[in-house]
């Protein structure tokens, strides 16, 4: 959207912080539109993300993006969103626990922002002392893990409790997530293996041979 329509960065934060609000609306009075619901709702996410993307992946900003100075900003307000999201939402009764997203959004956009700055701050002190290795090699899967993810927790827990009978509730859990972040990635290394990458991407893939070629 944003560069079909020509959108700086804050246009499409504005547009995506538009839509936000409106879903938030569409979801107090429990108004069902579909998929559109998540997109309204996740848009300003994406928005962000990609207008700060190109300040994260610049190398001369690690620095401040590694420093213990960020996380110790960020580790006390991170602590007390996360503790105000979560009494403020046990104190209403709503079937998500969604209180405070939908009729608090303004909080709840803030609350979730300061939650991924501080994730952010973790993964880059992670990196900068090379800690949980894997966890690097799931981040850089992670659009094809986010893909895919929900059908393979739905079949292992199919195949569990139907097939196996195993219905104890913290081994489906351990199990689907294990399943859930492994299966995606060896799905798509085999899509870009056998030439099916359309199961994630719509763009057309340049064969080995060509690319060998302009080399």
């Amino acid at each position: 959207m944003k560069v079909k329509a020509g959108l700086n960065f804050w246009q499409n934060a504005g547009l995506g912080l538009g839509l936000y609000y409106a879903s938030a609306i569409i979801g107090q009075h429990q108004i069902n539109i579909g998929f559109l619901a998540d997109i309204m709702h996740y848009y300003i996410f994406y928005a962000i993300g990609d207008g700060i993307g190109r300040f994260i992946r610049d190398k001369e900003n690690l620095r401040v993006l590694q420093s213990w100075k960020l996380m110790g900003m960020l580790i006390l307000p991170f602590v007390l969103t996360q503790w105000y999201f979560l009494w403020e939402n046990l104190q209403h009764e709503t079937p998500f626990y969604d209180f405070v997203e939908y009729h608090q959004p303004i909080r709840f956009l803030i609350i979730a922002l300061t939650g991924c700055a501080w994730v952010m701050s973790l993964a880059f002190l992670l990196q900068r002392y090379h800690t949980l290795q894997w966890l690097h090699h799931l981040g850089r899967h992670s659009l094809y893990i986010y893909v895919a993810h929900v059908m393979v927790l739905a079949a292992t827990r199919i195949v569990m409790v139907r097939f196996m009978g195993i219905e104890n509730v913290p081994i489906l859990l351990v199990t689907g997530i294990i399943t859930s972040l492994i299966v995606p990635i060896l799905l798509y290394k085999l899509s870009v293996r056998y030439k099916f990458t359309w199961l994630f991407t719509l763009e057309r893939q340049e064969a080995p041979s060509t690319a060998k070629q302009l080399k």
